[in-house]
């Protein structure tokens, strides 16, 4: 479970940098790009998961989330919900993500660091988590971008 939380962590510290567009008057601003729209889902999941707000983060998953842990759209609130019971100041840290969008597709890839203070060090232990993720996302019906899959990558391969 921790690494499939350090995993949305890297989802939403996966954004990258934030992109915006000057007023300039009687030009209309052009549209964003796929990655634009990508990283802002990955910005909001890091934005949602250092604040504890839940609901921010299920937002940006796909009602048919799957891993290879077994977890669906109702395992990742449930997990949620367990972390943010259990843990406060949570911190993530990230590099910049290697993000490939083909189509309705996208992968991002990084090395992320997540660092979670418990509200009661006799219940749970302080965390310390770092390595690589595997993030995958898929434009859905409405036109934007949803979380479908997280996983760590193992040395040697993805998991």
């Amino acid at each position: 479970m921790r690494w499939f939380l350090a995993g949305l962590a890297v989802l939403t510290i996966a954004g990258c940098a934030s992109t915006t567009v000057a007023a300039v008057p009687f030009l209309s601003p052009s549209p964003e790009t796929d990655r634009e729209n990508v990283a802002r889902v990955l910005d909001a999941t890091r934005e949602g998961i250092e604040r504890g707000q839940i609901y921010k983060v299920l937002a940006q998953v796909a009602p048919y989330y799957a891993d290879d842990e077994g977890r669906n759209y109702d395992g990742v609130k449930a997990a949620l919900k367990d972390f943010f019971r259990g843990y406060r100041r949570v911190r993530l840290t990230r590099t910049n993500p290697r993000l490939h969008v083909e189509g309705d597709y996208a992968t991002a890839l990084e090395s992320i660091g997540l660092i979670a203070e418990p509200f009661d060090p006799e219940r749970h232990t302080p965390l310390a988590i770092y390595g690589q993720v595997t993030v995958r996302l898929a434009r859905q019906p409405n036109g934007s971008w949803a979380i479908t899959y997280v996983s760590r990558v193992e040395d040697g391969g993805a998991s």
